[in-house]
């Protein structure tokens, strides 16, 4: 059963509501995500405006590598993506 966190600002939010993920064709629940509200995104868009100005001082290069990071770690649990994006 997998879980799916709200990551605001690089950590791992508390939630205050749960989503169950069920698979349409069975009915059977893969997991749960957290349902995000207006607290939650407040404090999403406050973390991302202050990391707006970091990001753009970033190097090509660096922003580079750290895009490819990125795309290691979905492929490295794509099955969990998978299942979260398709319930």
């Amino acid at each position: 059963m997998i879980e799916v966190l709200n990551l605001i600002n690089g950590r791992h939010a508390p939630a205050s509501n749960w989503l169950d993920l069920i698979e349409p064709a069975t009915g059977k629940t893969h997991g749960r995500l957290a349902a995000s509200g207006p607290a939650e995104a407040e404090l999403a868009v406050s973390a991302a405006h202050d990391a707006a100005a970091s990001w753009r001082n970033t190097s090509v290069r660096e922003r580079s590598r750290l895009m490819h990071a990125l795309a290691d770690a979905i492929e490295s649990d794509l099955e969990a993506f998978t299942i979260a994006e398709s319930t």
